[in-house]
C-alpha cells in the first residue's frame, strides 16, 4: 500500500528519477507498463515512445491518486527485482538518486523499498477548546471580564499577575523569533553606524518584550516590539547597501587589480556571449560525454565558467547529465543564497557550488557500453521542463539510438533529410524556448578514427539542424578537447571514416 499521503505533484525530479529505473531497456516491457496504466486508470494509448519516456509522462500527466497508484505499483515492482537489496542489474547510481530524489519530494524511501512518511502522534496533538471557549495566543490580551479583575493585581506588586511558566516560555520564542532576523542580518553589515543603531534598537526590541511577557501587557505594546525589530532590520539593511557601494567607490586599489582585458585576442580570456546570456537560465542541464571514442571531460572549456555562474547566482536547478549507452543523471544541484546576507557568504556559496558540478562532471563514469547521445538529451530536456538551456560536451558520434552515427553513409547524409526522417522523435524532446549549446564536437579519441576538418564540420552541422528542426535555439562553440580518453572497460563503435578520394587523371600535356 503507498503511505499514508503522498504529494499531490509527484511529478518533476520524482517522476524522472523512478522513469530513469527501466532506461536502457532493462525491466518491464511495454505490455507490463500497459498494465500498470490501465490498473492506476490511464489510457496507454497516450503515453509513447521508450518505457522509460511513457512512465515519466504518464506519473506526470496523472491525478494524485493515479499518481499515487501509479509509484506503488512500480515500487512493487523494483522490490520483487531485489533492486534495494544490490540483485537487480538496476545500477546502484539511480537506486540513489531515486531515493534523493523522494527525499526532496519530503517522503522517504526505506532500505527495502517502502514509502515512509511522518505522520505526528495524535496523542501529542492539543486537545480541541471546549465549545464557547476562547483561544488566546501565548501573551495575547485577555477577555475584558478577566481584564477589569486582573487589573489591580497587576500593580500589587513586581511579582503579581505574570504569566505561567508555560506561557512566560512561548512568549520568550515569540520574542526570539521577531528580533533573531534583524540581529542576524546586523552581525553580517560591515558598517560601522547600522550596527550601532542596529543593536540599540534590537536591544530595545529584547527589554520592551521581556517587560511585555513579564507585566503580560497588552498586544499593542507587542506591535511596538514589532516595530523596533522592522527599524533594525531596515537599518542593517541601509548599512549592507552602503558598504557595499562605498567599497567600490572609494577602493582603487582593488579595481587596479590586474585581470585579462576585455579585448584581448585569447579565446579563453573572455566568455562567449552567446554562453553568457543576459537573462540566466532558470535550469540547466550539463550533457556529458563518458563513453569511449572522444576525450574525457577533463578540462572543461572555460567558455562554460560564465553560464555556470549565472545559473547558481539565478539559483536555478542545474543536472548532470552522463551519455553511455544508458544515460542518467549523476548529479543534481539547486542552490539557495536568501539565507546569505553578506557578499562573502555569497561568493563562497557560489564558487563551492560551481565546484560541486565540475567535479560531479569530472567524477561521472560509463555503466554500459555505446553512446545514446539522443536519450541524453531527451533526459535533459525532461529536466529543465520546457524553459532553460541544455549543453552537450560530446563528440556527436553515437553509436546507438535514434541517430546511429555508425550506420553508412551518416557523415556524409543530408543533415535536412535526416530531420525529417525522425521529425516524431524529435518532437518528443519539446526543445521550444530552450537554447542547446553544442560544445566541442567532432573532436575524437582512439580508438576513434580523427574526423577532418570537413567531416568534423559534417557532424557539427548534423546536429545543429537536429536541434534547430525541433524548435531549439542552437549555439555552437568549437573549443578543442584534446584530453585523454576515458579510463573505461566499456566499448563505443567507431563510426566509420571515409578516406578521401584522390584523382588519379593524368592532366593533358601541351
Amino acid at each position: 500500500m503507498p503511505p499514508a499521503k503522498l504529494p499531490d505533484d509527484i511529478g518533476g525530479h520524482v517522476a524522472l528519477a523512478l522513469s530513469q529505473m527501466w532506461a536502457g531497456g532493462l525491466g518491464l516491457s511495454h505490455q507490463e507498463i500497459d498494465l500498470m496504466l490501465l490498473s492506476a486508470g490511464l489510457d496507454p494509448a497516450e503515453f509513447k515512445g521508450a518505457k522509460h519516456a511513457r512512465l515519466a509522462d504518464a506519473l506526470r500527466g496523472a491525478s494524485p491518486q493515479q499518481a499515487a497508484k501509479l509509484v506503488d505499483d512500480l515500487l512493487q515492482t523494483l522490490r520483487d527485482a531485489g533492486a534495494f537489496n544490490g540483485e537487480a542489474e538496476i545500477p546502484p547510481q539511480r537506486v540513489k538518486y531515486l531515493r534523493e530524489s523522494f527525499e526532496r519530494a519530503g517522503v522517504s524511501l526505506n532500505t527495502h523499498g517502502r514509502l515512509e512518511i511522518q505522520v505526528p502522534s495524535s496523542a501529542s496533538a492539543p486537545a480541541p477548546p471546549s465549545e464557547g471557549a476562547v483561544a488566546l495566543r501565548p501573551g495575547s490580551i485577555r477577555p475584558a471580564s478577566q481584564r477589569s479583575t486582573e487589573k489591580s493585581s497587576l500593580l500589587a506588586g513586581p511579582n503579581a499577575g505574570h504569566l505561567p511558566v508555560t506561557e512566560s516560555l512561548a512568549g520568550v520564542a515569540t520574542l526570539a523569533a521577531i528580533i533573531g532576523f534583524p540581529y542576524v542580518v546586523i552581525q553580517s553589515t560591515d558598517a560601522l553606524w547600522a550596527q550601532i543603531i542596529g543593536s540599540v534598537l534590537v536591544v530595545g526590541a529584547v527589554l520592551l518584550g521581556a517587560v511585555t511577557i513579564w507585566r503580560r501587557w497588552p498586544l499593542r505594546v507587542w506591535a511596538i516590539v514589532v516595530c523596533l525589530a522592522i527599524a533594525a532590520w531596515a537599518v542593517a539593511i541601509a548599512g549592507n547597501s552602503s558598504s557595499s557601494t562605498g567599497s567600490t567607490n572609494a577602493s582603487p586599489t582593488r579595481s587596479s587589480a590586474p585581470t585579462a582585458p576585455a579585448s584581448s585576442s585569447s579565446k579563453t580570456s573572455a566568455p562567449s556571449p552567446q554562453l553568457c546570456p543576459s537573462n540566466p537560465p532558470r535550469s540547466l542541464a550539463l550533457v556529458v560525454g563518458v563513453h569511449q571514442n572522444q576525450p574525457a571531460p577533463t578540462n572543461l572549456p572555460e567558455e562554460l565558467s560564465c553560464l555556470l555562474s549565472s545559473a547558481i547566482a539565478n539559483e536555478a536547478d542545474i543536472a548532470v547529465v552522463a551519455v553511455d549507452g544508458s544515460p542518467k543523471i549523476v548529479k543534481h544541484l539547486h542552490v539557495s543564497l536568501a539565507d546569505i546576507k553578506s557578499n562573502d557568504g555569497r561568493r563562497q556559496r557560489k564558487a563551492a557550488a560551481a565546484q560541486e558540478i565540475v567535479q560531479g562532471i569530472r567524477e561521472a563514469d560509463a555503466d554500459s557500453d555505446g553512446s545514446d547521445l539522443f536519450a541524453g538529451v531527451k533526459l535533459a530536456a525532461d529536466f529543465v521542463g520546457g524553459s532553460g538551456t541544455i549543453v552537450i560536451i560530446d563528440s556527436g558520434l553515437p553509436d546507438t539510438g535514434v541517430i546511429d552515427m555508425t550506420r553508412p553513409g551518416m557523415l556524409t547524409a543530408n543533415a535536412q533529410q535526416l530531420a525529417l526522417s525522425v521529425r516524431a522523435d524529435l518532437t518528443a524532446l519539446h526543445l521550444e524556448d530552450i537554447q542547446v549549446d553544442l560544445i566541442s564536437f567532432g573532436y575524437t579519441s582512439s580508438p576513434q578514427p580523427p574526423l577532418s576538418p570537413g567531416q568534423s564540420d559534417a557532424v557539427v552541422n548534423l546536429w545543429r539542424e537536429v536541434f534547430t528542426s525541433a524548435g531549439a535555439t542552437v549555439v555552437v562553440d568549437r573549443s578543442p578537447r584534446t584530453d585523454e580518453p576515458p579510463d573505461t572497460a566499456f566499448t563505443t563503435r567507431p563510426v566509420p571514416v571515409p578516406m578521401p578520394r584522390l584523382s588519379t587523371s593524368v592532366p593533358p600535356s601541351r
